[in-house]
């Protein structure tokens, strides 16, 4: 999915161009791009506005969330030829197509591509998609390959980045155990993408994760979750990163479901 090189050249040198992607038939038409520091933005047809006002709310969560969460920023892994993809297609249909991404899902990041793929006109998707994927990808580069960290802990966080989604939490939370979709504690650590088939069980799932991690945010501040995230990054389990860093109150994922449960009553 690279574009020629003598296109690329011309993107650092004007910001814009018309490339052909490298490809077979149905990665036609050609994608226009538009290029920031850290992003490159791929779309097809009109308006080009769309592609800018993507890539300056790119940059601008980039730096957000490197600062909330306390990460080291990808820094020039992610310049220049490394710039990571942001791929608008046409529509939602030619996103499924390409991505074979299931049906409750409105986004896709692929580590290994450096790319983010999601479909042009998704309402408000620049302060949800955007910053849930480009979340996903700076775990990845901060976290490592291995061990994966669990799934409810990674989309928790990758919400907790969303604004919309951060404001609603506490809510989120209290639909979960209001409508009896809570998934027990001793589970949730084993659950993968695979087990989210279902769009109302992956629904509880991602409202049960934000919720918790909002919960951590709250005990502790952005200092100790970014200590939880150093011990998650240095191979500890998630009960041996919790009780490390909450050492007086989460000792155990029991723990913390309690606790969480507790405070939404």
């Amino acid at each position: 999915m690279r574009v020629a090189a003598r296109a690329a050249a011309a993107v650092v040198a004007a910001g814009w161009c018309l490339a052909a992607v490298a490809g077979g038939a149905d990665d036609a038409p050609a994608w226009r791009e538009h290029a920031t520091d850290h992003f490159r933005v791929l779309f097809v047809g009109e308006p080009a506005a769309a592609a800018t006002s993507a890539g300056t709310a790119a940059e601008r969560h980039y730096s957000r969330i490197a600062t909330e969460l306390g990460l080291s920023r990808p820094g020039q892994s992610w310049r220049w030829d490394r710039r990571v993809v942001i791929r608008l297609y046409p529509s939602e249909d030619a996103f499924r197509a390409a991505t074979r991404a299931p049906e409750w899902a409105v986004g896709r990041a692929s580590a290994r591509l450096q790319e983010i793929a999601c479909w042009a006109g998704q309402a408000g998707w620049e302060e949800s998609v955007l910053p849930h994927e480009i979340t996903h990808l700076m775990l990845r580069a901060y976290l490592g390959q291995e061990p994966d960290p669990p799934a409810w802990f990674v989309e928790g966080v990758t919400q907790w980045m969303e604004p919309d989604r951060r404001a609603a939490a506490d809510e989120a939370g209290r639909w979960v155990l209001r409508e009896g979709r809570s998934v027990p504690a001793e589970q949730l650590n084993g659950m993968a993408a695979r087990d989210l088939a279902d769009p109302v069980a992956a629904t509880a799932f991602y409202r049960q994760a934000v919720s918790l991690v909002g919960f951590l945010f709250r005990h502790g501040g952005s200092e100790r979750f970014g200590r939880l995230l150093r011990q998650v990054r240095d191979g500890k389990t998630m009960e041996a990163a919790l009780r490390f860093t909450y050492p007086e109150t989460l000792r155990s994922m029991k723990d913390l479901e309690t606790r969480w449960a507790k405070e939404l009553e």
